[in-house]
Formats: C-alpha cells, sequence, structure tokens
C-alpha cells in the first residue's frame, strides 16, 4: 500500500479547500469548496512539471467533494488554456463528483463540458465514484501506452489526500470508500 511518503505531496490547503498530490505519473487534485482560477492554476502548474518527469504521459483524477461549486469563469478561462496547451497535456483526465442528485448531475454536466473545450483527442470522463474513475483512469492510460499505478495504489492514495483535507468529523465517511 501508498504511504503518504511515498506520495508527492504538493498542496494541502485544508482552509481553502484543495489538496494536489502526485501518484506516479498520475495527477490527483481533490476539491472541497469553488473551483477557482487561483486552484486550477496551481493544478496546471503541477501538471507541465509532472509532464516533464513522464513523457509517456500524464493522468489526472481530480476529486469534486459534496459541497464543491462549478468552476468560475476564472477557472473555466485556466481550464480552457490547459486544454490546448501542449507541454501540459494530460492523456486521460476523469472527474469523480462526490454528491447525488439533479444538482450533482448538473455539475458533472458542466465539468464534461468545460473539460471537453479544446481537447478532442482525448476527452475526458466524468463519474460519481472514485472506484470508476480510478479503474477508467488505469484501463484509459495503459491503453494510450503510458505507465500507471495499481488500481489500488491511486485509491489509496486519494484516501489519504481525503482524510488530511477533510476535517475530522466527516473522516469516517471518507474511510469507507
Amino acid at each position: 500500500m501508498v504511504t503518504w511518503s511515498e506520495m508527492d505531496a504538493l498542496i494541502l490547503d485544508v482552509m481553502g479547500g484543495h489538496a494536489l498530490a502526485t501518484q506516479g505519473n498520475v495527477l490527483i487534485s481533490v476539491q472541497r469548496n469553488l473551483v477557482s482560477a487561483d486552484v486550477l492554476e496551481q493544478d496546471y502548474a503541477a501538471a507541465k512539471k509532472l509532464l516533464q518527469a513522464h513523457r509517456t504521459g500524464i493522468g489526472q483524477l481530480v476529486v469534486l467533494e459534496a459541497d464543491a461549486a462549478a468552476p468560475d469563469e476564472g477557472a473555466q478561462a485556466v481550464l480552457a488554456r490547459w486544454n490546448s496547451d501542449g507541454e501540459a497535456t494530460v492523456l486521460a483526465r476523469v472527474v469523480v463528483h462526490m454528491a447525488s442528485g439533479f444538482p450533482a448531475e448538473e455539475l458533472r454536466a458542466i465539468a464534461l463540458i468545460l473539460s471537453r473545450d479544446g481537447r478532442l483527442e482525448h476527452p475526458d470522463h466524468v463519474c460519481e465514484s472514485i472506484g470508476e474513475g480510478v479503474a477508467w483512469l488505469t484501463t484509459e492510460l495503459t491503453e494510450r501506452g503510458a505507465p500507471c499505478p495499481m488500481a489500488p495504489e491511486l485509491l489509496h492514495a486519494v484516501r489519504e489526500l481525503r482524510k488530511r483535507l477533510i476535517p475530522p468529523v466527516t473522516r469516517l465517511e471518507v474511510e469507507r470508500i
């Protein structure tokens, strides 16, 4: 199993509700609140750096917690710039929104539309469970010829990152995934 020390933790902003780490060639981003331009700029910069270390390609796993809000206009502009930047190309990106119901479906639809802007060559996947997201991501990266951490390692890395980001009151819920 992956330990916190084996993951490259890049950002852990508990107050801002954003965590960012890498596991092998996969960028893991967890967002608890509004997805802002500042947050996406941090993810974008990390993707560029990760791609320099993994020239065969990188993947991204984005986890939007139940209370996360849709990206603001600034974030949408950053995402459009990122999607058209060949120096930060993500071979496979999955967005997992942890909520349910109509508002969650609406946010997943917005995430899918925004993620495809300028990225028709490598479409993203949007789903509602981390297990489904990890399975899709590992399959996509493998099919595209990029190495990928094993699914149990990625699941454990996401669990550890979420555990450190989410206030202690809700940690029991996170540990059940």
